[in-house]
């Protein structure tokens, strides 16, 4: 399964983060990660937050979130395939304008991720 993904830095809604996004079906998987997963070194790994899904308009928009929820900027976007997603793990290849590599999201307890890049 080939599809798209972002990474939009969202700021003025608490601490500052970044969303990354994945599109599946209808909506986008989304985790919140504390720095920019793009520059994760291979073999590092860092915790994220599951986030509920998001709309596939958050693939294209940039700008202010109704709600004063603050705004988003898209900093990263591609395509990805994936090897696996369950609801405990994602395994995914991802392609991007700058980023490129072997991802894995592993659940570790509740809404609590840690994101790994591979190679």
């Amino acid at each position: 399964m080939n599809q798209s993904f972002v990474i939009l830095a969202h700021d003025g809604h608490g601490p500052s983060h970044f969303d990354l996004m994945f599109s599946i079906g209808t909506a986008l998987a989304t985790w919140q990660c504390p720095r920019d997963p793009a520059g994760l070194p291979v073999g590092q790994s860092m915790s994220c937050q599951k986030l509920p899904d998001h709309r596939l308009a958050y693939l294209d928009y940039e700008g202010p979130i109704s709600g004063g929820r603050g705004s988003v900027r898209r900093v990263e976007q591609g395509r990805y395939e994936a090897a696996l997603v369950s609801e405990e793990r994602w395994d995914v290849q991802i392609i991007g304008q700058g980023m490129e590599g072997r991802f894995i999201l592993r659940r570790l307890k509740d809404d609590k991720w840690t994101l790994q890049r591979r190679e």
